[in-house]
């Protein structure tokens, strides 16, 4: 008697040296064993007599299966093959930010392949961002990942040099950064990446008042206007003109009060306290997207999110103008996003200008309000989750909130956290501005905390 159609079936495929034990197998490899099916499939299909033919289509059915689930399509629970393809650079619309988010979902799909690229383009982001320490564990990961002989070894290598030789400049050791540089220079695999490392050695001789070599080096750059350089060395050209500004500055020792050295800001006349014009920490160029503020109406207390120790005017500058760097290459904001920030020193010093409306209490809600209309923004340096308000920091917060209150006819229940404002327009919370000072902050709507300086109503600089 003939075996039946499925009789035969079974026999064929079990007659094959793909099991359907080892299709079942969870460590088996996709993409080969599919491959293999296909071939030997095809092969049967055109031996096959009639009724062989079922087996061989169950055959390559399977395989079909198989390589949809390694295309990540069906809901499959063996293995991802390796995907050499994956890409590695965001959409050039995305702001960098946004890349470095992108890049970071990216990474964690990656395959042993792509790592390495990933690693490297998200160390370069960060040098740009200006996240010196961040772009370095990215580059060292990215040596680290990176397969030694591989086909990209020597570009990876090179881009990973590349970003440590421009945290060493962002930290003015020159010694290490030249050393980085000329290592990447060697290992660079084109023109690319043998120019950032140029761009970059150029800078470190212009530092070191070098001008003969540094032009040597930048005549070497075969296309200097790349966007790759151009991203790496704006960064590094910002660093140098804080450098430039705060070596003008004097660095008085734990100062409370600018009164003596410098000339206050206008508009403060009458309020009983200093306030240090943004012109002392060199604020970078305006964007175009400000906005008229208005008379205020309301007031906004936030904390930095980093804990801060700076212990003169000039460590509590710096940080100021960092956080305007942020602001504006992070975020894309026209400004640093405050008008006031208060040093712990007890330094209140001037952010944004008041005629323009601030960026610091959130997007618009689903009704198009802004939190930022008419709203006054203070920021305090330092994380006050872990860190405690300075007596300094908190009688600077008092006097120029009851100043303008005072100035602006603000009421006293319109002075807020950043999370109560945002509960008030329904916006996704925050914890900001920390525990400890959001208990100075209900103490001050309640009227405690009562300011010991005298509160006059001067003219206001905002109209």
């Amino acid at each position: 008697m003939s075996q039946s159609h499925d009789q035969k079936a079974n026999s064929v495929i079990a007659n094959t040296d793909i099991t359907s034990a080892d299709i079942a197998k969870k460590d088996i490899d996709i993409t080969a064993d599919s491959n293999r099916i296909v071939r030997f499939a095809t092969k049967t299909f055109r031996r096959a007599k009639p009724r062989e033919l079922r087996a061989s289509l169950i055959l390559i059915l399977l395989a079909g299966l198989c390589l949809l689930a390694g295309m990540g399509m069906l809901g499959c629970s063996a293995t991802r093959p390796t995907i050499s393809g994956q890409p590695t650079e965001p959409p050039p619309s995305y702001k960098t930010w946004d890349k470095l988010t992108w890049l970071e979902n990216q990474l964690n799909e990656a395959t042993d392949v792509n790592r390495p690229e990933l690693l490297a383009r998200m160390a370069e982001l960060y040098v740009s961002a200006e996240r010196p320490d961040n772009a370095a564990t990215r580059a060292r990961e990215a040596m680290y990942s990176v397969i030694p002989g591989g086909e990209r070894s020597n570009s990876i290598t090179s881009r990973a040099r590349t970003v440590l030789g421009a945290v060493a400049i962002l930290k003015n050791d020159f010694l290490a950064a030249r050393r980085e540089l000329d290592l990447a220079g060697k290992s660079a695999s084109d023109d690319l990446e043998r120019g950032s490392a140029l761009a970059l050695l150029a800078i470190v001789e212009e530092r070191e008042q070098n001008p003969t070599l540094a032009r040597v080096y930048r005549q070497r750059i075969v296309n200097a206007g790349a966007d790759r350089i151009v991203e790496l060395t704006r960064a590094i050209d910002a660093s140098r003109e804080l450098a430039s500004a705060a070596a003008m500055r004097t660095s008085p020792a734990n100062v409370k009060n600018i009164a003596d050295s410098a000339t206050p800001a206008p508009g403060f006349s009458g309020a009983g306290f200093n306030v240090v014009p943004r012109e002392r920490w060199n604020p970078a160029r305006l964007g175009t997207e400000l906005e008229p503020m208005g008379t205020p109406r309301l007031i906004t207390v936030h904390h930095e999110g980093k804990e801060f120790n700076g212990t003169t005017l000039d460590d509590s500058l710096r940080q100021i103008r960092s956080i305007q760097d942020y602001h504006l290459r992070g975020r894309h904001w026209s400004d640093i996003a405050y008008h006031f920030v208060i040093d712990r020193l007890g330094n209140v010093i001037q952010g944004r200008e008041l005629k323009y409306q601030g960026a610091h209490a959130g997007e618009k809600n689903k009704k198009g309000e802004s939190p930022n209309a008419k709203n006054i923004g203070i920021s305090l340096l330092g994380n006050y989750d872990v860190q405690q308000p300075t007596a300094a920091q908190t009688k600077a917060l008092k006097d120029l909130v009851a100043y303008l209150r005072k100035t602006y006819n603000i009421a006293q229940a319109e002075l807020y956290t950043h999370g109560e404002i945002k509960q008030k327009y329904k916006i996704s919370g925050t914890d900001c501005p920390g525990r400890y000072l959001r208990t100075v902050v209900e103490q001050l709507r309640r009227g405690g905390l009562a300011s010991g300086a005298s509160v006059e109503a001067g003219r206001g600089f905002g109209e």
